[in-house]
């Protein structure tokens, strides 16, 4: 298993995935492809997380695992990639909307947030990704990230401590 940044290649591969695990495919374009990461099976993408970069924000969404290759840890991996990514470029937190995946989320440190202690941005680029009248029936998680900055002033040696920065540079 692999799991690696997108290229425009990968759009359709990218779509299907999303449908088939029921995720909106909203306006997403070919040019989309740069803010995504993929888990490979061989060649077949199985896994997909995308990330919107909101000022010093990310916002992290379309985090779905082909049913066959669930229960593999492909959507922690995902996951970690996301917070490795903003983690990288300096971001100090990262959003996302889920409907089901809560509990998930929250046993991988994200706290639930109530949508007026979200910045208006995040809140609008929140609600563009989800189809119309889901996002109030969901909850709003938030990750405070330890940036690359933060980690190397502490002494840390390796700033990966998500998981998996190596495959993303």
């Amino acid at each position: 298993m692999v799991i690696e940044r997108t290229s425009t290649a990968d759009f359709d591969e990218v779509k299907a995935v999303l449908r088939e695990c029921g995720l909106p495919e909203g306006n997403l374009c070919a040019a989309d492809m740069g803010r995504f990461l993929v888990a490979r099976s061989g060649r077949c993408v199985v896994g997909v997380a995308g990330m919107i970069i909101q000022g010093s924000c990310a916002v992290g969404h379309s985090l779905a695992v082909v049913p066959g290759f669930r229960g593999m840890g492909l959507g922690r991996l995902l996951a970690n990639g996301l917070l490795d990514w903003s983690s990288t470029l300096g971001l100090g937190s990262i959003y996302l909307f889920t409907c089901q995946a809560e509990f998930y989320f929250r046993a991988m440190g994200f706290s639930v947030v109530e949508q007026g202690e979200v910045p208006e941005t995040i809140l609008m680029a929140l609600s563009d990704l989800c189809d119309p009248g889901v996002f109030g029936a969901g909850h709003i998680l938030h990750f405070r990230l330890e940036t690359i900055f933060d980690r190397l002033a502490a002494g840390a040696e390796n700033y990966g401590s998500y998981g998996i920065v190596e495959a993303l540079q």
